[in-house]
């Protein structure tokens, strides 16, 4: 006569099981929520470190080629001064750079009339924008260049904050342009 094996999992087998499987995941899983609170920092970090250098990167591509600075609205304070327009004259036209709502706006206006409108959105979670012009203690109508220096904040609190900092030497200050 010939026997089937029945074949079937004994109930200390499915216990020891579970145990192994239980003592595997315990490790894995505070190992993974330990290190989810860094990682997360990590990340926010990151996003905030690629948002500033689009920003920076973004205006001083601008500013480069400019003759000048045409207008600031600014917070008058130290030689540092707090902004939140700049405007900056070219050989056709004039950039815009607007702080509103900790949003960069970016547009172009004429230059006949700088008051143009900065509505093509560069970046967003900026907390504030300091210039300083250079030389140091120049006036912004006869300034050679600008140290900008951006703030960002990862969220309304502000507990992540990140600073960017660059200058930038206006190319063509010595080449006057007529406006009309």
């Amino acid at each position: 006569m010939m026997y089937t094996k029945k074949k079937g999992v004994t109930l200390i087998e499915l216990i020891i099981t579970i145990a192994i499987l239980s003592i595997v995941l315990s490790v894995i899983g505070s190992f993974f929520f330990t290190n989810y609170k860094a990682l997360n920092s990590v990340n926010k970090d990151l996003e905030l470190q690629s948002k500033g250098e689009k920003a920076i990167n973004c205006m001083m591509d601008s500013i480069i080629d400019g003759y000048g600075v045409v207008e600031v609205k600014a917070i008058e304070g130290s030689p540092e001064t707090e902004i939140s327009k700049l405007a900056v004259t070219k050989e056709l036209y004039t950039s815009v750079f607007e702080l509103r709502n900790g949003i960069l706006y970016y547009g172009k206006g004429t230059l006949t009339d700088i008051n143009g409108k900065a509505n093509e959105k560069v970046c967003n979670s900026i907390k504030s924008i300091m210039i300083t012009t250079l030389p140091i203690g120049e006036s912004f109508s006869n300034c050679t260049g600008l140290k900008i220096k951006i703030t960002m904040a990862s969220d309304k609190t502000g507990k992540l904050e990140k600073v960017f900092g660059n200058e930038v030497y206006f190319r063509n200050k010595e080449v006057k342009i007529k406006v009309l």
